[in-house]
């Protein structure tokens, strides 16, 4: 059963996966251990579907009762994949500023210091959060652009070298121009978004699929990582 459904994924890339074939990979069974698993994290326009490699060696917070304990956001983004939803293009910037206002939520309150406390996400402090959330709005507007004008869309030799490269290059730069990059880019795609043509938010499209990893999904993931960093610190 579950090959087929790799295989599906793989070959028909302007589809998300449905919920169905995504809670089947997740609970797909052999003597009480999964086979696979679904890495949310990559900063593609499907997920990437692997081996099962055991629970993670390092530390971790605990996951509310149901929900997934290796990825704690891996549930919520099941919640966001629903096959071919019906939307326009009001009912997905409302979910896009309810996410991105969460996330803001999250870091509310905070004094300068503990934004800048490493962490939070591996080794990223909050403000490591914040840049590496721009780049991913910065690049998910190339990605849009190229898609709407049938262009090939960038590759990467790798997630985590990009994240890591593209987070070293914001290092030096003080928190109040982060903040300032970030405010600045989320209005360059709202902007963007509002000129789009209606077709291209109504069914479950290439297009709507980078839009919701790189944005919504993107924000509940992290939101929900500086929750738990500020629980188990008290901060």
């Amino acid at each position: 059963m579950l090959e087929p459904l790799v295989l599906f994924l793989a070959t028909q890339p302007d589809r998300g996966p449905t919920a169905q074939s995504f809670s089947l990979m997740r609970r797909d069974r052999e003597g009480g251990r999964p086979l696979w698993e679904v890495v949310p994290d990559a900063r593609l326009w499907y997920p990437v579907v692997r081996p099962y490699t055991g629970p993670p060696t390092g530390p971790t917070h605990s996951a509310p009762s149901g929900q997934n304990p290796r990825y704690p956001y891996l549930d919520g983004m099941a919640r966001d994949i629903r096959g071919n939803e019906r939307m326009n293009r009001a009912q997905l910037l409302k979910r896009i500023e309810g996410r991105w206002e969460t996330l803001h939520q999250t870091m509310e309150g905070l004094p300068e210091k503990a934004v800048m406390e490493p962490g939070v996400v591996g080794q990223w402090s909050v403000k490591d959060v914040m840049g590496h959330v721009t780049t991913w709005e910065k690049e998910t507007l190339t990605h849009l652009h190229a898609i709407m004008r049938g262009m090939p869309t960038p590759q990467y030799d790798g997630v985590d070298p990009f994240n890591a490269r593209e987070s070293a290059k914001k290092q030096g730069l003080p928190l109040q121009e982060i903040r300032r990059q970030m405010a600045e880019t989320h209005e360059e795609l709202l902007a963007f978004l509002a000129d789009v043509a209606e077709e291209h938010f109504a069914t479950e499209t290439r297009f709507r699929w980078r839009l919701r990893i790189d944005t919504y999904g993107h924000y509940r993931e992290h939101a929900s990582q500086i929750s738990a960093w500020r629980r188990a610190n008290r901060v």
